[in-house]
């Protein structure tokens, strides 16, 4: 019988977390000033699910009846995180309660996971409405909040603003990650301590011993793509030369630490990296207006690149929490199988001189003979 090798979970949480970003990626793409095809805005507005920000999906024109004010979006940001801390809590406290002897500290990791998971799904959106309150425009000799043509600059309801936003800046943007850096450094040393792994394990544990930060590397890394779209105005190209700089800047600082554990970790990464690039390239040549025709292509291969690596993405996951057999693994596998075929097809010429070759003995590997194994004798598997 076939022995399948156990899936080992730090796997599983390590394609999570790339999935995950690359979404949050993908909605700080879709909200920068370039004219993204309504099929990139969908997905891009639909990514905003994963990091909690329900109100990038309301900004849907299916979905739209009357758009919230920014101070609203703001107060929504923060309460719904911390309904959420208060509700793991709750269930916390409840689970110790009731739990026996020995297995609090379980409860107790699961619910520092829990929280991890929390903050690294809810950090992006909520920097990004704190960051919202700063920039002013000026249209027809007065000013306005840049996120909120509603309200004026310098008023009292923006001052409220700003006040909300620093504190919020202060405390979440740049407070969690230095408090996960203190905690870091100060149990360097103790990483493999139980204790300390059950807070911190979620963002250590994909990444080698000289990287453990690396998880505070990639949450700036997405924030900084939301400074780009709140404090760059999008009348010029400016923003999208940023955006695209800055994935350059991520894709060439992963190829030079490589930071995580597994191979897969590190191919996963890879190749979200290199689509946020291409789709802040494809981006840049449709801000710079482009020809009818150029603007088409890089549409197309936008969106290909797109979906060709969440899907991929997806069935790693898939793969990693051992339900291949499920439709959406074996669709994703039809596709892979369908895209090697055409590339196959395209590269008609040469398929055919290697079939040529192998009718005339070149490649005939077809008739090398293959050790067959007695019943009972030894086996390969």
């Amino acid at each position: 019988s076939r022995v399948t090798k156990p899936r080992d979970s730090r796997t599983t949480v390590t394609f999570a977390k790339v999935f995950i970003g690359f979404l949050q990626v993908l909605a700080a793409a879709s909200a920068l000033d370039i004219p993204w095809p309504e099929a990139f805005d969908f997905l891009g507005a639909l990514a905003g699910v994963v990091q909690l920000d329900f109100i990038q999906v309301s900004s849907l024109e299916c979905l739209r009846s009357s758009p919230l004010s920014l101070e609203a979006l703001m107060a929504l940001t923060i309460t719904i995180p911390t309904g959420i801390a208060l509700l793991l809590r709750i269930q916390f406290m409840f689970a110790v309660g009731r739990s026996g002897p020995g297995e609090g500290e379980r409860h107790r990791a699961r619910f520092w996971k829990n929280i991890a998971l929390l903050c690294l799904a809810v950090y992006p959106a909520v920097s990004r409405r704190a960051l919202e309150a700063y920039p002013c425009r000026t249209v027809s000799g007065t000013r306005y909040v840049r996120a909120d043509f509603s309200l004026l600059c310098d008023g009292e309801t923006h001052r409220r603003l700003v006040g909300g936003g620093a504190l919020i800046t202060a405390v979440v943007t740049l407070g969690l990650p230095s408090l996960v850096l203190w905690y870091l450094r100060k149990h360097r040393n103790e990483l493999g301590v139980p204790e300390v792994l059950s807070r911190v394990g979620l963002l250590t544990m994909d990444y080698r011993r000289s990287f453990p930060y690396w998880e505070v590397v990639r949450a700036l890394h997405k924030v900084a793509y939301w400074v780009v779209v709140a404090l760059i105005p999008g009348e010029s190209a400016t923003q999208a030369v940023a955006a695209y700089l800055l994935s350059l800047v991520s894709l060439m600082g992963h190829l030079v630490a490589r930071p995580f554990v597994t191979h897969e970790g590190n191919a996963l990464e890879f190749a979200a990296l290199v689509a946020e690039y291409v789709t802040f390239f494809l981006g840049l040549l449709l801000r710079v207006s482009v020809t009818e025709e150029g603007g088409l292509t890089a549409t197309v291969g936008l969106l290909l690149v797109n979906l060709v690596v969440i899907l991929f993405l997806g069935r790693a996951m898939l793969v990693s929490l051992r339900i291949t057999g499920s439709v959406i693994a074996s669709a994703t596998g039809a596709l892979f199988r369908g895209c090697g075929r055409f590339l196959a097809w395209l590269s008609g010429g040469r398929g055919r001189s290697r079939r040529r070759g192998a009718e005339e003995g070149h490649f005939a590997l077809e008739t090398i003979p293959m050790p067959r194994h007695e019943e009972g004798g030894p086996s390969l598997s």
